[in-house]
């Protein structure tokens, strides 16, 4: 999979932020609360409606207060989550079947949409981000 330089810093971060807190995996939440810090996609969800600054507090509270930390004699490299990996892979489907060579932090959050049952997905929804309103302005 080819992802833009903006995306492997995201999915780094998504990695560093899952480990720094201790979690087993790294899940959407965590990829959207990385995707947020990169200023692209940030300024997508900012057109789609989207409060950044609340959705980052929202979603670092949840990865606070609501994902089990593993203790620290435990602690392992964070693994992704299933449903992070058919995000990742929605989203290089989707680039290849439009002739784009580079996955970017936008394709990724399309693809979440189609994670409807996550948390990432209903932190969105609060906002009234909807896929169609992300697909919209990134056309």
């Amino acid at each position: 999979m080819n992802l833009s330089q903006d995306l492997q810093i995201t999915v780094s971060v998504a990695v560093n932020e899952a480990a720094s807190r201790g979690h087993e995996f790294i899940g959407l939440e965590h990829l959207l609360y990385a995707l947020l810090h990169d200023r692209a996609t940030a300024e997508v969800v900012r057109h789609c409606g989207g409060d950044v600054p609340a959705l980052k507090r929202r979603l670092d509270d949840f990865l606070t207060t609501s994902v089990e930390k593993v203790p620290e004699d435990r602690r392992r490299m964070p693994q992704p989550t299933l449903a992070l990996q058919r995000v990742l892979a929605r989203a290089e489907a989707h680039v290849q079947g439009s002739g784009r060579k580079e996955v970017a932090g936008h394709n990724v959050l399309v693809a979440m949409f189609g994670e409807s049952e996550s948390w990432a997905i209903h932190f969105l929804d609060e906002q009234g981000i909807t896929r169609l309103d992300v697909v919209s302005y990134i056309s």
